[in-house]
């Protein structure tokens, strides 16, 4: 039966058993956090002049390598949970891949540049939360409920982009 799981189907990977589908929000977006915030740092070592001067083209390379890996090992340890595959839907998951890719592409030849602070740089890209928040609540009708509270946080991310990419 679709979007039923018994205990069997939990996925085990490093002792730590998880009900994907059913996570908490919350927690996989700090683990998201954690591990965008780690690979930002390796991605600047591996391309500035400073470290080990890979050239973005090569480390773009490796970061597909990588997301190839990692989505790998994602599709075997869930391979028997039921999977679904619209045409349209996945169609606008290739559409989201390459316009993730542009962005990636900004990031590493910003980064591969010495002179490039990572404490400045991401703060700056990572406003694109803003974008995100205003796409919801014009294209998917995802009006938040606590709309001041919205808008403070809008004004500390533009302030605080403003503040540390100076």
């Amino acid at each position: 039966m679709r979007g039923t799981y018994k205990r069997e189907d939990v996925t085990t990977f490093a002792v730590i058993h998880v009900k994907v589908k059913y996570m908490n929000w919350i927690i996989l977006g700090i683990g998201a956090s954690i591990l965008w915030g780690v690979y930002t740092v390796i991605l600047k070592i591996s391309t500035s002049e400073q470290y080990y001067n890979t050239s973005p083209r090569i480390a773009l390379l490796g970061l597909m390598i990588g997301g190839f890996i990692a989505t790998a090992v994602l599709l075997a340890v869930t391979r028997h949970q039921p999977a679904t595959f619209p045409r349209v839907g996945f169609t606008a998951a290739v559409g989201a891949g390459i316009l993730w890719a542009l962005g990636m592409i900004f990031v590493t030849y910003a980064l591969g540049d010495t002179s490039t602070p990572v404490s400045k740089l991401v703060p700056l890209y990572n406003t694109n939360t803003l974008i995100a928040v205003l796409i919801g609540i014009l294209l998917l009708k995802e009006v938040p409920e606590e709309r001041v509270k919205t808008i403070i946080g809008a004004v500390f991310i533009i302030v605080g982009g403003i503040l540390l990419s100076k």
